[in-house]
Protein backbone atom coordinates (compact mmCIF):
# COMPACT_ATOMS: atom_id res chain seq x y z
CA UNK A 1 0.00 0.00 0.00
CA UNK A 2 2.98 2.27 0.88
CA UNK A 3 4.10 2.03 -3.10
CA UNK A 4 0.23 2.69 -4.01
CA UNK A 5 0.36 5.99 -1.81
CA UNK A 6 3.62 7.00 -3.43
CA UNK A 7 2.78 6.79 -6.97
CA UNK A 8 -0.62 8.89 -6.05
CA UNK A 9 1.79 11.79 -4.92
CA UNK A 10 3.93 11.74 -7.64
CA UNK A 11 3.05 14.47 -9.89
CA UNK A 12 3.36 13.59 -13.52
CA UNK A 13 3.28 16.07 -16.49
CA UNK A 14 1.38 15.10 -19.60
CA UNK A 15 0.79 16.36 -22.80
CA UNK A 16 -2.24 18.25 -21.66
CA UNK A 17 -0.27 20.35 -19.26
CA UNK A 18 2.39 20.85 -21.56
CA UNK A 19 0.23 22.42 -24.06
CA UNK A 20 -1.06 24.60 -21.43
CA UNK A 21 2.59 25.82 -19.84
CA UNK A 22 3.63 26.28 -23.64
CA UNK A 23 0.04 28.46 -24.08
CA UNK A 24 1.19 30.80 -21.31
CA UNK A 25 4.78 31.32 -22.36
CA UNK A 26 3.82 32.32 -25.92
CA UNK A 27 0.52 34.36 -24.56
CA UNK A 28 3.09 36.41 -22.41
CA UNK A 29 5.82 36.73 -25.67
CA UNK A 30 3.36 37.85 -27.47
CA UNK A 31 1.88 40.23 -24.95
CA UNK A 32 5.71 41.58 -24.92
CA UNK A 33 5.75 41.93 -28.27
CA UNK A 34 2.42 43.90 -28.63
CA UNK A 35 3.47 46.84 -26.44
CA UNK A 36 7.25 46.54 -26.73
CA UNK A 37 8.70 45.83 -29.51
CA UNK A 38 6.10 46.54 -31.76
CA UNK A 39 5.64 49.85 -30.51
CA UNK A 40 9.56 50.29 -30.82
CA UNK A 41 9.12 49.19 -34.75
CA UNK A 42 6.02 51.95 -35.33
CA UNK A 43 8.17 54.68 -33.26
CA UNK A 44 11.01 54.27 -35.16
CA UNK A 45 9.28 54.62 -38.40
CA UNK A 46 7.82 57.73 -37.07
CA UNK A 47 11.10 59.15 -35.89
CA UNK A 48 11.63 63.07 -36.39
CA UNK A 49 14.61 65.57 -36.08
CA UNK A 50 12.67 68.52 -33.37
CA UNK A 51 15.01 71.18 -31.97
CA UNK A 52 14.21 71.85 -28.13
CA UNK A 53 14.25 75.30 -27.32
CA UNK A 54 15.02 76.24 -23.54
CA UNK A 55 15.84 78.90 -21.31
CA UNK A 56 17.87 79.39 -18.03
CA UNK A 57 17.40 81.90 -15.27
CA UNK A 58 20.25 83.29 -13.01
CA UNK A 59 23.19 81.62 -14.00
CA UNK A 60 26.66 82.37 -13.71
CA UNK A 61 28.23 84.07 -17.04
CA UNK A 62 31.53 81.87 -16.77
CA UNK A 63 29.26 78.75 -17.34
CA UNK A 64 28.26 79.90 -20.27
CA UNK A 65 30.91 81.71 -21.73
CA UNK A 66 33.09 78.82 -20.41
CA UNK A 67 32.20 76.31 -23.07
CA UNK A 68 30.04 74.09 -21.09
CA UNK A 69 27.30 74.52 -24.13
CA UNK A 70 29.31 74.12 -26.72
CA UNK A 71 28.04 72.68 -30.23
CA UNK A 72 27.30 68.81 -30.28
CA UNK A 73 27.91 68.49 -26.62
CA UNK A 74 25.32 65.17 -25.30
CA UNK A 75 22.48 66.55 -22.83
CA UNK A 76 20.66 64.66 -20.55
CA UNK A 77 17.63 64.61 -18.66
CA UNK A 78 18.48 64.27 -14.94
CA UNK A 79 15.08 63.53 -14.14
CA UNK A 80 14.21 60.80 -15.96
CA UNK A 81 17.15 58.40 -15.32
CA UNK A 82 19.52 60.27 -17.48
CA UNK A 83 18.38 58.97 -20.76
CA UNK A 84 19.73 61.29 -23.45
CA UNK A 85 17.57 64.15 -24.61
CA UNK A 86 19.68 64.94 -27.72
CA UNK A 87 22.75 67.76 -28.41
CA UNK A 88 23.14 71.14 -27.84
CA UNK A 89 22.76 72.77 -31.10
CA UNK A 90 24.70 74.84 -32.92
CA UNK A 91 26.41 78.94 -31.53
CA UNK A 92 23.08 81.10 -33.76
CA UNK A 93 20.61 79.42 -31.38
CA UNK A 94 22.10 80.65 -27.81
CA UNK A 95 21.83 83.81 -26.71
CA UNK A 96 22.40 85.76 -22.81
CA UNK A 97 21.28 88.88 -21.58
CA UNK A 98 22.73 90.37 -17.80
CA UNK A 99 20.20 88.55 -15.55
CA UNK A 100 16.96 90.09 -14.78
CA UNK A 101 15.40 89.76 -11.15
CA UNK A 102 12.35 91.42 -9.07
CA UNK A 103 12.54 94.33 -6.27
CA UNK A 104 9.81 95.52 -4.41
CA UNK A 105 9.57 99.45 -3.52
CA UNK A 106 8.62 101.04 -0.48
CA UNK A 107 5.14 101.84 -1.55
CA UNK A 108 4.63 97.66 -2.96
CA UNK A 109 5.23 98.38 -6.63
CA UNK A 110 7.82 95.81 -8.22
CA UNK A 111 9.87 96.82 -10.45
CA UNK A 112 12.52 94.65 -13.09
CA UNK A 113 16.10 95.48 -12.47
CA UNK A 114 18.94 93.53 -14.67
CA UNK A 115 21.80 92.20 -12.67
CA UNK A 116 25.11 94.34 -12.70
CA UNK A 117 27.11 91.14 -11.38
CA UNK A 118 28.13 88.02 -13.41
CA UNK A 119 24.87 86.47 -13.38
CA UNK A 120 22.84 85.93 -17.06
CA UNK A 121 19.65 84.45 -18.72
CA UNK A 122 20.61 82.20 -21.15
CA UNK A 123 17.95 80.88 -24.18
CA UNK A 124 19.23 78.08 -25.73
CA UNK A 125 18.70 74.55 -28.16
CA UNK A 126 18.77 70.80 -27.96
CA UNK A 127 18.93 68.91 -31.31
CA UNK A 128 16.94 65.94 -30.79
CA UNK A 129 15.19 62.75 -32.07
CA UNK A 130 11.40 61.64 -31.20
CA UNK A 131 8.11 61.18 -32.25
CA UNK A 132 5.95 63.64 -32.35
CA UNK A 133 2.20 62.46 -31.61
CA UNK A 134 -0.91 64.43 -31.05
CA UNK A 135 -0.28 64.08 -27.44
CA UNK A 136 3.23 66.17 -27.84
CA UNK A 137 7.03 65.18 -28.01
CA UNK A 138 8.61 62.39 -26.84
CA UNK A 139 12.50 62.80 -27.40
CA UNK A 140 14.13 58.89 -27.95
CA UNK A 141 10.70 58.06 -28.68
CA UNK A 142 9.81 57.32 -24.88
CA UNK A 143 9.94 60.20 -22.46
CA UNK A 144 7.39 63.37 -22.98
CA UNK A 145 9.28 66.76 -22.88
CA UNK A 146 6.71 69.77 -23.51
CA UNK A 147 6.86 73.52 -24.06
CA UNK A 148 6.62 75.02 -19.86
CA UNK A 149 7.55 72.00 -18.54
CA UNK A 150 11.20 72.34 -16.22
CA UNK A 151 14.14 70.00 -16.70
CA UNK A 152 17.18 69.13 -15.06
CA UNK A 153 19.39 68.83 -17.66
CA UNK A 154 23.28 67.49 -17.38
CA UNK A 155 26.33 67.39 -19.39
CA UNK A 156 29.66 66.08 -18.48
CA UNK A 157 30.65 68.90 -16.96
CA UNK A 158 27.20 70.79 -16.04
CA UNK A 159 23.95 69.89 -14.13
CA UNK A 160 21.36 73.01 -14.76
CA UNK A 161 17.55 73.59 -14.69
CA UNK A 162 15.95 74.35 -17.75
CA UNK A 163 12.58 75.88 -18.88
CA UNK A 164 11.44 74.15 -22.17
CA UNK A 165 10.26 76.93 -24.44
CA UNK A 166 9.28 75.39 -27.84
CA UNK A 167 9.34 72.45 -30.08
CA UNK A 168 9.84 72.66 -33.21
CA UNK A 169 10.11 70.19 -36.03
CA UNK A 170 13.51 70.70 -38.08
CA UNK A 171 13.19 69.24 -41.99
CA UNK A 172 16.63 68.55 -43.70
CA UNK A 173 18.58 68.20 -40.95
CA UNK A 174 21.87 65.62 -40.77
CA UNK A 175 21.15 62.71 -38.16
CA UNK A 176 22.49 63.57 -35.00
CA UNK A 177 25.29 61.60 -33.27
CA UNK A 178 24.37 58.88 -31.64
CA UNK A 179 26.38 58.46 -27.48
Amino acid sequence: MTGEKKKARKIAFNLLDWIIIVSLVLAAVGIWFRYGLAEQWKNKQNTVTACISFSISDIQENSFTGGYFSEGTAVYNGDAGNNLIGHFASEDKFGYVPAKYYQHTKTGEVVIKQSVTDRIDVVGAIMSEGVMTENGFYYGGTTYIAPGQTVLINTRDIKVSVLITDIEIVENVEKLPNE
